[in-house]
């Protein structure tokens, strides 16, 4: 997002970030019955989608990803997956890159 200056205001940036955080977690509340989505949760949403996105929240570590996300292999290239890609490689990917206390933690509790 641009600020005044048509620059990319950091403000606005965590603002958006935030909110859609937040809209995904909701979202995974009222339509896929996860009662406390955790970050970890909400970037399935945010990565895959509002339709594949919970599926994959749901998914047991075990689960092909390719086979819920339903991507071309180029696709998945640009994601870093492969058509092997468990659910479970991927959230590692995640919580490597966000920390293990960031990637659990609830997004909705006060």
């Amino acid at each position: 997002m641009s600020g005044l200056a048509g620059q990319m205001d950091p403000t606005t940036e965590a603002y958006a970030a935030a909110y859609e955080l937040r809209t995904d977690a909701i979202n995974l509340q009222n339509n896929a019955g996860i009662s406390d989505p955790t970050v970890l949760d909400a970037r399935a949403v945010y990565q895959f989608g509002a339709g594949a996105g919970p599926r994959v929240a749901e998914a047991n570590d075990s689960d092909n990803l390719e086979s819920i996300i339903s991507l071309s292999p180029a696709s998945l290239a640009a994601n870093g997956l492969t058509a092997n890609t468990t659910v479970g490689q991927w959230r590692q990917t995640v919580v490597t890159k966000l920390g293990s206390a960031t990637a659990n933690q609830s997004v909705l509790s006060n």
